[in-house]
Formats: structure tokens, C-alpha cells, sequence
């Protein structure tokens, strides 16, 4: 069975989500601020270890393969692309 579709329906549930607690600005609602930075802090911990993670599976010539292969993927590339992009804002780069 191809795990994909049910990681793809929890994905657009979870953007529907944040989409509708989102402020015009781009702001979400906050909470309890000492909480807020606590995980801020923590996420942005595991980011930045998900990022050396995938630096290390890239290969030299700036792709990425899928799982199990040493070809380029244009689909992994493009997704981890977009993850690096995501981690480097998150760590103020």
C-alpha cells in the first residue's frame, strides 16, 4: 500500500488549518507567549537538525535522490529545495 495519498490528505488538512487561524498579516494567534517561546526554541532546533540531515544526503552535484536510489529525482530535489528554504528562514538565514 502507497503511504503517499494518506501523507498528502494530512498535509492539505493541516495547511486548511493553519489557513484558518492565519491573520491577514501572516500572523497566527498567540496563546501563552512563555509556552510560544519554549517550542519556538525547540523546533527550531529540530529544523535545523533535519537541515544538517538533508545536507548530508544531498550529492555533490546539487541533487537529491529518492529513497533507495543515487540517481537525481527532480521530485526530491524539488521538495527538499522547498525544506531548505523553510529551515533556512526558521534559523534566520
Amino acid at each position: 500500500m502507497d503511504p503517499a495519498p494518506g501523507f498528502k490528505q494530512a498535509r492539505d488538512r493541516g495547511c486548511a488549518f493553519l489557513l484558518s487561524h492565519q491573520g491577514i498579516r501572516g500572523e497566527f494567534p498567540r496563546s501563552r507567549p512563555a509556552l510560544d517561546d519554549y517550542y519556538n526554541k525547540k523546533y527550531r532546533a529540530m529544523a535545523l537538525r533535519i537541515g544538517d540531515n538533508l545536507i548530508r544526503l544531498q550529492c555533490r552535484q546539487g541533487y537529491w535522490s529518492g529513497v533507495g536510489q543515487q540517481t537525481p529525482n527532480f521530485d526530491s530535489t524539488a521538495e527538499r529545495v522547498v525544506w531548505m528554504d523553510e529551515i533556512a528562514q526558521v534559523s534566520g538565514g
